[in-house]
C-alpha cells in the first residue's frame, strides 16, 4: 500500500502540460467543513424529530457513494446516469422515493456547504494553480461530485471541469475511465499530466491505473506545509 500522503511525481509541477485536481478534501479542508455541517444537521433534525429518518437517508447515500464500486455489481445495470442509479438504490434501501433522496442530497450535500466552503479553502494550493495556469499549464478539475458551484464559491476558474456523472464517464474513482476521457480531450499522454488529490484509494489509484503521476495531500490544509515545500520548490 502506498503512503497515503506523498508525492509520486518525476518532475517539477510546472513541467507538466496539465494538472488534474480533485475538489472535495483537496481544494478545501473537508474534515473541518464536515464537522460544522454535521452540527447543522443535528440541530435541524433534533428540532424536527419527525423527520429524523432523513438523516439516515443522507448517511446511507454517503455510504453508497463511497462504496459504489462494490455495490454496483449487486444492482441492476441500466442506461441511467450513475447519480440516478444511486438515488434509486438508496431509495429502495430506505423505503422512499428517488426524488426524495435527490432533494435531500442536493440541499444538504451541495447547497448548504457552499456558505462555508470558502472559509476552509486551501489558498496556497489554489494560488499556485492560478500561477501555473497563467504560465501555460492546463488546469483540470475532476470530481466524483458536481463541482461548478463549489468552484465558484472557492474562486477557481479552471480550463476544464469533469464529473463522474458526466455522460462520457458515468463511473467513479478509482476507475481510470475518466482519466482516459480527460487525456483524449487534452490530446495528451499520461506522462505529461499529474493528478492532485487527497486519497490514494480514489485519486491516487485512478491516476496510477492510467499511468499518470500523482500527489496525495493531507486531509487538513494546515498539515500540508512541509509537503508544499517539496511540491512547489522542487
Amino acid at each position: 500500500m502506498r503512503n497515503k500522503n506523498a508525492i509520486f511525481i518525476n518532475k517539477h509541477l510546472a513541467e507538466y502540460h496539465a494538472v488534474i485536481l480533485d475538489v472535495d478534501g483537496t481544494l478545501y479542508s473537508q474534515p473541518s467543513l464536515r464537522f460544522f455541517m454535521a452540527i447543522d444537521l443535528l440541530k435541524f433534525y433534533l428540532s424536527h424529530p419527525l423527520r429524523m429518518k432523513e438523516l439516515f437517508i443522507i448517511k446511507k447515500y454517503r455510504f453508497v457513494r463511497e462504496n459504489w464500486a462494490n455495490l454496483a455489481s449487486e444492482s441492476i445495470r441500466t442506461s441511467f446516469s450513475i447519480e440516478e442509479m444511486q438515488y434509486t438504490y438508496v431509495a429502495e434501501q430506505m423505503n422512499t422515493s428517488p426524488g426524495h433522496v435527490q432533494e435531500l442530497i442536493l440541499y444538504w450535500l451541495h447547497k448548504q456547504p457552499l456558505k462555508l466552503i470558502a472559509k476552509y479553502r486551501d489558498s496556497k494550493l489554489i494560488d499556485y494553480m492560478k500561477s501555473l495556469r497563467e504560465n501555460g499549464t492546463t488546469i483540470v478539475i475532476y470530481s466524483d461530485y458536481p463541482a461548478k458551484e463549489k468552484l465558484d464559491a472557492l474562486g477557481i476558474c479552471p480550463d476544464y471541469v469533469f464529473c463522474s456523472s458526466d455522460v462520457a464517464i458515468n463511473c467513479m474513482k478509482p476507475d481510470p475511465k475518466a482519466m482516459y476521457v480527460i487525456l483524449e480531450k487534452l490530446h495528451e499522454i499520461p506522462e505529461n499530466v499529474v493528478m492532485i488529490g487527497d486519497r490514494y484509494s480514489k485519486d491516487g489509484l485512478a491516476a496510477e491505473n492510467a499511468g499518470m503521476d500523482f500527489v496525495i495531500l493531507e486531509k487538513f490544509v494546515s498539515r500540508r506545509i512541509s509537503l508544499y515545500q517539496q511540491l512547489f520548490i522542487r
